[in-house]
């Protein structure tokens, strides 16, 4: 059986995520064009779960984030467009199709939010750790990134057999 196709309108919800997270995208290269010059030759390109520098590498490295950043957001947002492809741990039907895509849609959304600021934070962490101004990103970072990631999947997936 095929899943019903369901045209999901954004709400004024999905637009503010959306500004909100493409302003982060914008932010993350504006960071770079305005430090990028000023960075020494070698800076941290790798961070241990402690969040202490443990690699370090050619200051050109630090346009890895913004740019993996850049595709990450495109894949989700293009991936927005195919709700009905989503996977989902239950029966969509024609009656719980539009609340099941919404829901979903909706998870995506927030996810792209949390990975493009926590690539903002990387970036401008790993320009201020190459300035001198910072000394790590932090040991709660790792953690706090994760339990956001995996916190808002299993909100979403709760929501998602409620709204069966």
């Amino acid at each position: 059986m095929q899943r019903p196709r369901v045209k999901i309108a954004m709400s004024n919800t999905d637009r503010v995520i959306e500004f909100v997270s493409a302003s982060g995208l914008i932010l993350m290269f504006a960071i770079m064009l305005l430090y990028y010059r000023k960075l020494p030759t070698t800076i941290p390109q790798h961070y241990n779960a402690a969040g202490e520098p443990d690699a370090f590498g050619n200051k050109s490295t630090v346009w890895i984030l913004p740019i993996l950043a850049f595709v990450v957001y495109s894949m989700l947002t293009a991936a927005l467009r195919y709700s009905h492809r989503f996977n989902f741990p239950y029966k969509i039907t024609e009656e719980n199709a539009e609340r099941q895509y919404r829901n979903s849609v909706l998870m995506l959304r927030i996810l792209k939010l949390i990975i493009v600021f926590g690539f903002c934070y990387l970036t401008y962490a790993t320009v201020q750790n190459g300035l001198g101004e910072m000394n790590g990103i932090g040991v709660m970072f790792l953690p706090l990134f994760l339990a956001m990631i995996f916190g808002v999947n299993a909100i979403f997936i709760y929501r998602g057999f409620k709204l069966r």
